[in-house]
């Protein structure tokens, strides 16, 4: 299990080494620029209205998907729903505050402030632009679902959304690829530690091996 001081770091070595003064470096952020002015390129009425459909979504859904489930899981008495809730909404939850500790921490400026004559701002935001968090809520939210549901129905329409987060927070104009795939680490690696300290906590007791049926045999 790592803790989350570690995934701070790792994303912190990550954001170091494509903002540093390195040819490497300076490629990485080429790169970064290309991909972000290609997708924010993309300006069609069908794509933008997806976009701003899934941009919302990932606030919508990071917190409706628990709270149902814990309030329909609470009517119904079922248990397992209630726990399910409380570890996919700490997931999510865990990724927030990771999130908005590193924007405050990095200070990145959003791709159409820093770049006003180039990219299209089709949402603005008050918050910092590294990591995402729309796209680490989307990823909390997916990995953890996928935890506890690992049927490929549930898996397959999870990541798919989750990735589509991640494509309009780029063509909105507002996050850059690298914000995306930090988002992405970080969502995903908050659903692992919550799992894993679920686990750790609340473990699942096996159960007895049923030997009423040897007894039965026996006494006759």
């Amino acid at each position: 299990m790592i803790a989350p001081n570690k995934y701070i770091i790792i994303f912190s070595v990550v954001f170091f080494t494509a903002n540093s003064g390195t040819s490497g470096a300076q490629s990485i952020r080429t790169i970064d620029r290309d991909i972000l002015e290609s997708i924010n390129g993309i300006d069609n009425p069908i794509i933008n209205g997806y976009s701003s459909v899934m941009s919302t979504s990932a606030v919508i859904l990071s917190i409706g998907l628990p709270a149902s489930m814990l309030i329909y899981g609470g009517y119904t008495g079922d248990n397992e729903m209630v726990h399910q809730s409380v570890t996919i909404g700490a997931s999510v939850a865990t990724s927030v505050l990771i999130s908005y500790f590193l924007k405050n921490k990095f200070d990145r400026a959003r791709p159409y402030q820093r770049y006003p004559s180039n990219i299209d701002a089709r949402t603005t935001e008050n918050s910092y632009s590294f990591p995402s968090s729309h796209s680490s809520v989307a990823f909390a939210l997916a990995t953890s679902v996928s935890m506890e549901h690992s049927q490929w129905y549930v898996i397959a329409p999870a990541y798919f959304w989750a990735a589509s987060v991640g494509f309009s927070r780029i063509q909105m104009g507002v996050h850059y690829p690298s914000d995306v795939v930090a988002g992405a680490i970080l969502g995903t690696g908050s659903a692992f530690f919550c799992h894993e300290l679920n686990n750790w906590l609340f473990p699942v007791q096996k159960k007895k091996p049923d030997v009423s049926w040897v007894n039965f045999v026996y006494e006759r």
